[in-house]
């Protein structure tokens, strides 16, 4: 022999060291590979609420930009109500002497609207699902509406007022 030390199995010391580090190599590269897939799994989570949240805030706040005017019996077209337990946005529109209503609420882990005439009452049931959420409420002041969904706020302070 050439002077390198085998063991009875004929494997070289040299063999199984090399074996050994591959075999930590490996460990290790599986380890970081699973922990980061672990770290982009809540990143991308965590974007993802963010984006449910921030997208529903827009659409309320556009809504009711888009509402901010004054009726015909001299009340502002938006107004935070109280059905049983649920804060609901009405935002109402006239259209040829009707009154039409759109109803913004949460129910069952989801952001609901509701198209309807004023004169109807409110069912909940009957909404359209917009997007899930974890909470909606509706805070208001004279001038300023808070919207707040799933622990974030968004303001709108309609130039007309809140009913």
């Amino acid at each position: 022999m050439t002077g390198r030390g085998y063991n009875r199995s004929g494997l070289s010391l040299d063999a199984v060291v090399v074996l050994a580090l591959f075999t930590v190599f490996a460990a290790s590269v599986i380890f970081v590979l699973l922990t980061g897939a672990g770290v982009y799994k809540n990143t991308a989570s965590a974007v993802s609420d963010s984006f449910g949240a921030r997208t529903a805030e827009a659409y309320i706040i556009s809504k009711i930009r888009h509402f901010d005017a004054i009726g015909a019996d001299g009340h502002p077209l938006v107004a935070i109500q109280r059905y049983g337990e649920t804060d609901v946005l009405a935002l109402y529109e006239e259209n040829g002497g009707m009154r039409d209503a759109t109803y913004i609420y949460y129910a069952d882990g989801y952001i609901y609207e509701l198209y309807t005439g004023a004169e109807q009452p409110f069912d909940p049931a009957l909404g359209e699902r917009i997007i899930s959420a974890r909470s909606l409420e509706f805070k208001r002041d004279d001038t300023l509406i808070e919207v707040k969904i799933d622990g974030g706020s968004a303001y709108a302070a309609p130039r007309c007022g809140v009913w």
